[in-house]
């Protein structure tokens, strides 16, 4: 564990530069165990893997809260989740200014896997992917907020490109611009109790449905007052898929492509006060 750097308890890791390490399990680059700050390091050209598969965080896996920001994780890989960062949230962490580029996951989480509450903000997760699962760029297993984020460029080996959440999972003032993924949800797969809020899906490309955002599941799934346009589906739903107990609010549908519902597919989904144009 911890391949560059192991820190027990709340131990800091400032201002350092972490590069091609290994670890067989956990954090290729750093292991933070109880929480501790990462910041402004370069983490790159880590990796964590063996031939069992249990291998999480290529640069960095965190446990029990901690600060991560200011901090260049690229080129990173892990064999299983969280090619970029892997945080499991036995208490809330910050991840925060933080840049994730060109990391690979070989299941989900290509740039960061939150398991847990938590927050990411104010972050460029760009040209990551998740091999054979999903959430090419980050992946919300449970509760966690992407804030202010620019995710761009992350493509899925399934489904969620940019961003995907399992559950209670938010996106607020976000863009989502050219990720692709060849299932569902090019820009954003939401699920259970998941919302997103005040974002930009643009340009975004998956190969079945919800070229922009797909919104699944029965409880609960909202997007509101976001800007959905010139996203591609080849099934349906080019700009917005939504299912049973998820509602579009508020938001612009412009110029979007799919086999059926170019703008919008609603599968027993609720539209209201949306401007739906030019698809």
């Amino acid at each position: 564990q911890g391949g560059g750097v192991y820190c027990n308890q709340t131990g800091n890791v400032l201002h350092c530069e972490i590069v091609s390490n290994r670890s067989l399990f956990y954090g290729g680059g750093i292991y933070c165990a109880q929480g501790g700050m990462v910041e402004g390091c370069r983490v790159a050209a880590n990796t964590c893997s063996n031939a069992t598969g249990s291998n999480y965080g290529g640069g960095l896996y965190a446990t029990n809260g901690g600060v991560i920001q200011s901090t260049l994780f690229s080129n990173n890989y892990a064999r299983s989740a969280g090619g970029g960062a892997y945080l499991l949230c036995g208490r809330p962490v910050v991840f925060s200014d933080c840049v994730l580029a060109d990391n690979v996951a070989g299941a989900s989480g290509g740039g960061v896997y939150l398991s847990n509450t938590g927050l990411v903000s104010g972050c460029d997760i760009v040209s990551n992917r998740s091999i054979d699962s999903n959430g090419g760029g980050v992946y919300f297993y449970e509760a966690g907020t992407a804030s202010n984020c620019t995710i761009r460029g992350n493509v899925a080996g399934s489904s969620g490109a940019g961003l995907y959440s399992n559950r209670a999972g938010k996106a607020i003032q976000c863009v989502f611009s050219g990720n692709e993924t060849p299932f569902n949800g090019g820009g954003a797969y939401l699920y259970d109790y998941s919302s997103a809020v005040d974002c930009d899906f643009t340009g975004n490309r998956a190969g079945q449905n919800g070229g922009g955002l797909y919104l699944g599941g029965n409880n609960y799934i909202t997007s509101r007052n976001c800007r959905v346009e010139g996203n591609v589906a080849s099934n349906n739903g080019g700009g917005i898929w939504h299912a049973s107990g998820s509602f579009v609010d508020a938001c612009v549908v412009r110029s979007n492509t799919a086999g059926k519902g170019g703008g919008l597919y609603s599968h027993y989904g609720e539209v209201r006060n949306c401007l739906i144009e030019a698809n």
